[in-house]
């Protein structure tokens, strides 16, 4: 065997180990930077996440409070309008009632005509502003009262076998009030 030994050179090989430990050294730290990088990265992808869910909980609870109080405004509104309606319809009706007995004086006749067979024994109550309208009108055919409890433009028709009540104003109230029924407001 004929082999030839050569020693290594120690000074290179130190040379090589120093620099094998700084590249090691190198290594570590950038993989530790890596590591710390992705979990940094992670972390803050699940705040992020966090937070957006947080916003989107905050952001749904305020268009729940929106939508209500839209509900509310429009409720409102709906009977603000319906209320106005009421209050105009009463009004042109007091006045046509204080202004005109034709209103009245066609109602006053519908009654009569359905009470003809009875006539003779019917009692008609008007408001004192209504009987001196219409006395002097009807004096002589049928008998009318005086009456402080029978509402402006009212009358109230009594007979042995039936009593009816007449308000126009109670009347309109009265079709408002169905008509919010029927539209399912207040």
């Amino acid at each position: 065997m004929n082999e030839t030994y050569v020693w290594p050179d120690i000074g290179a090989a130190r040379g090589i180990a120093r620099l094998s430990a700084e590249q090691a050294r190198q290594a570590a730290r950038e993989e530790g930077f890596a590591a710390g990088r992705a979990e940094g990265l992670e972390a803050g992808a699940a705040e992020l996440e966090a937070e957006r869910q947080r916003l989107r909980d905050s952001l749904g609870e305020v268009l729940d409070t929106l939508r209500v109080a839209s509900e509310r405004v429009d409720h409102e509104l709906v009977n603000g309008i319906a209320c106005t309606a009421r209050e105009i319809c009463s009004r042109v009706l007091q006045h046509e009632l204080t202004t005109s007995d034709h209103v009245f004086e066609h109602v006053l006749n519908r009654a009569l005509a359905r009470l003809a067979a009875e006539l003779d024994r019917a009692e008609i109550l008007l408001n004192p502003q209504d009987y001196d309208l219409l006395q002097e009108r009807y004096a002589g055919a049928i008998t009318l009262h005086s009456d402080e409890a029978v509402p402006a433009g009212g009358m109230s028709v009594r007979t042995p076998s039936r009593s009816v009540d007449y308000d126009p104003l109670r009347l309109v109230s009265e079709l408002f009030e169905e008509a919010q029924d029927a539209a399912g407001t207040d």
